[in-house]
């Protein structure tokens, strides 16, 4: 039979006469049966590589073919199919569909799940099942069902244990810590621990999430800060830390004081709403 090449040269060749009478009808003819011949051989060469070409009784007797031979006959080659096919319907693998791989065998599918998929009751970081609505259900209810206080605490209050003017703040993280401090001169908080301040901690119900962005150099401005009995808070362009409300019988304390907590307040209002919401859901999920 004829290779492609040698039908695009015949066909050129017609092209190329010039002479009256130089193409003769079978001249015509025969290409045109060659180039269906060649065509009806592409085609089958290419049915040859379609479709599931082996069948399996277990996984293990796939596994164990070393040498696997279609129902045509022919040996399989690379990127072929092969499907497992139990008896009864319904065992291990039953269905499952594998690419050869000349050796060994890779999975590709299974032509009894009809494109659904599993369907599981926990999380996981799977791309290929779902969870059912009831254990979606009951992990928002898990995740909402959090007490005001910390609510409160996660997102508009921090409590910090005192102030010193200055300090030389190491950027290591540790797990354990003695106090939170705000540091004056560095108008950042750490964590003090055995005499020494860190920038990072993670330990306890006071983590450095609470104070500092991700850097772990800038503290959260929108918040709140108590410490003995005192509310601070960042004010001013330069990000001062500065005591708004002063505890009963201080001198100072007053209608000054009292609007400036009111001030502060009416900047975390969209926090605020946020946990209004959250304890909605909460309310709704833990229903009976």
């Amino acid at each position: 039979m004829d290779t492609i090449y040698d039908l695009q040269r015949r066909a050129q060749e017609l092209a190329d006469a010039k002479l009256e009478g130089s193409i003769t009808p079978q001249d015509v003819g025969g290409l045109h049966l060659d180039t269906l011949a060649y065509i009806a051989g592409m085609e089958q060469r290419n049915a040859g590589g379609l479709g599931l070409r082996k069948t399996y009784a277990t996984y293990e007797a796939m596994q164990a073919d070393q040498q696997p031979v279609g129902t045509d006959g022919h040996a399989l080659k690379f990127g072929q199919l092969a499907v497992i096919a139990t008896t009864p319907a319904g065992g291990a693998h039953d269905g499952e569909i594998y690419a050869y791989q000349k050796p060994g065998w890779v999975h590709i599918g299974n032509i009894n799940s009809n494109g659904s998929l599993d369907i599981v009751q926990t999380t996981g970081s799977s791309k290929e099942v779902v969870m059912s609505q009831k254990a979606v259900t009951d992990e928002l209810s898990t995740k909402a069902n959090v007490s005001v206080v910390e609510l409160l605490t996660k997102y508009v209050t921090a409590p910090f244990d005192e102030q010193i003017t200055d300090a030389s703040i190491l950027s290591l993280s540790v797990i354990n810590y003695d106090k939170i401090v705000y540091v004056q001169s560095q108008k950042t908080f750490v964590a003090e621990y055995l005499g020494k301040y860190y920038n990072n901690w993670a330990g306890g119900d006071r983590p450095a999430d609470l104070y500092l962005d991700d850097t772990r150099r800038n503290p959260l401005r929108n918040k709140i800060y108590i410490c003995q009995g005192k509310a601070y808070a960042f004010e001013g362009a330069d990000g001062t830390l500065t005591e708004i409300c002063k505890s009963a019988g201080s001198s100072g304390g007053g209608s000054g004081d009292t609007a400036a907590l009111e001030a502060r307040l009416s900047k975390v209002e969209e926090t605020i709403n946020e946990l209004k919401s959250l304890l909605l859901m909460a309310a709704k999920y833990n229903k009976k």
